[in-house]
């Protein structure tokens, strides 16, 4: 039965795990939710069968960077076979505090798995002097980084446009990047699009990106589908609607689980020494009978947790 089939018929995700590239922990101050809570948390990703959730803090890039930071902690606690967390790092802190900030964070837990940055909300650009050094900590610690990606919109969205996260990437080639929201709009979605065709170590996360009002299939015209992946911007939206939005679109199954699971997998078992461990029996193409349609990362492992042999 194809993916399609099945949810039309009621029996959701039955045959496929879902990994979820960005979601969040915590409550946010100006965006209603009804119930943010760790506890609904894991209900939402059993409902539509996401097996791993990779999460962030809100309270981390806005008010309280560690006490942040610690609810990612909370998260895995709470559901260790569930959660994988990104470490929130503000450019305006010390550079040594963040330093310190993802030293504690690998050592508290081995499902860290990246960095994440917000220049929107902190308000100041990706690709400028602040930002820098936090990117040299992604080279050394964790390869792996999630940026608040947005095209339009807001004033402070000109600190993350596509083409400046774009620009970050091609200076750091051993660091895996995930434009977040895919750059948000319609024409940030193309732009993102663009670049993950020619960056190696670009992606774009489907959270939030309905917004856009560009449909899955439109979006594959443009992005090789091994950039994209499944995200849901839990608890701001539920996971129903990028699920669906994939689940029911006119594109193979083969398509589908990639975007579903298959495209982050691979990156946690190249970027991440948790994810090399728990993939290491087969890639994930071969693993899933899938073939590769775009270039490898050139990724790189980082000297802490990362490389076990420093």
């Amino acid at each position: 039965m194809s993916i399609r089939d099945a949810l039309a018929a009621g029996l959701g995700f039955r045959d496929l795990a879902l990994i979820d590239a960005h979601a969040h922990v915590g409550r946010w101050g100006s965006f209603y939710m009804a119930d943010p809570s760790l506890i609904q948390l894991v209900r939402e990703l059993d409902r539509f069968n996401i097996e791993l959730c990779c999460v962030t803090s809100l309270l981390a890039f806005s008010v309280d960077m560690p006490r942040g930071n610690d609810e990612v902690l909370e998260a895995i606690r709470f559901a260790p076979d569930r959660f994988l967390g990104y470490v929130s790092l503000v450019p305006h802190q010390p550079l040594a505090d963040c330093r310190r900030e993802v030293q504690r964070m690998l050592d508290a837990s081995d499902r860290i798995i990246g960095l994440k940055f917000h220049p929107m909300w902190n308000n100041y650009p990706i690709n400028g002097d602040l930002y820098q050094p936090l990117w040299e900590l992604a080279a050394e610690f964790c390869p792996l980084v999630l940026v608040h990606c947005w095209l339009g919109g807001e004033e402070p969205e000109a600190n993350n446009t596509p083409d400046k996260v774009a620009q970050m990437a091609a200076r750091y080639p051993g660091v895996t990047v995930i434009m977040g929201h895919s750059g948000g709009s319609r024409a940030g979605q193309l732009q993102c699009a663009e670049l993950c065709r020619r960056r190696p170590n670009l992606y774009m996360d489907l959270c939030g990106s309905e917004f856009g009002n560009l449909w899955i299939e439109r979006l594959l015209e443009h992005a090789p589908a091994d950039k994209v992946l499944f995200a849901t911007d839990i608890p701001f939206l539920g996971a129903g609607s990028p699920a669906g939005r994939v689940g029911y679109a006119a594109i193979d199954d083969a398509i589908k689980r990639k975007i579903l699971r298959v495209n982050m997998e691979r990156i946690l078992a190249t970027c991440t020494r948790w994810g090399r461990d728990r993939f290491r029996s087969s890639t994930p193409l071969t693993r899933h009978g899938l073939t590769s349609t775009a270039n490898q990362p050139a990724l790189q492992m980082g000297t802490h947790h990362d490389n076990p042999d420093q």
